[in-house]
């Protein structure tokens, strides 16, 4: 069974090509990744506060995917 020693869930933004590759390379066996994207265009004040209502809506999809820990891929640059 898939996750049987535990899910990590990850917030990450949609622009990252690289996170999950690395983190996959890390996982122990029996420890499962799950993703979740939140839009990243530009790096404006809006759009960091655009994108952590995203990451809300990314937690709770994460959530009802029954994962043990989120983590949270998406640091600020402003």
């Amino acid at each position: 069974m898939y996750g049987w020693r535990g899910r990590i869930g990850l917030i990450a933004p949609s622009s990252n090509t690289t996170m999950e590759c690395e983190l996959i390379r890390m996982l122990l066996k029996g420890v499962t990744l799950h993703t979740a994207r939140v839009l990243q265009v530009v790096e404006t004040e809006r759009e960091l506060l655009r994108k952590a209502e995203y990451a809300k809506r990314a937690a709770q999809e994460l959530v009802s995917a029954g994962v043990d820990v989120i983590l949270y891929g998406c640091s600020e640059t402003k």
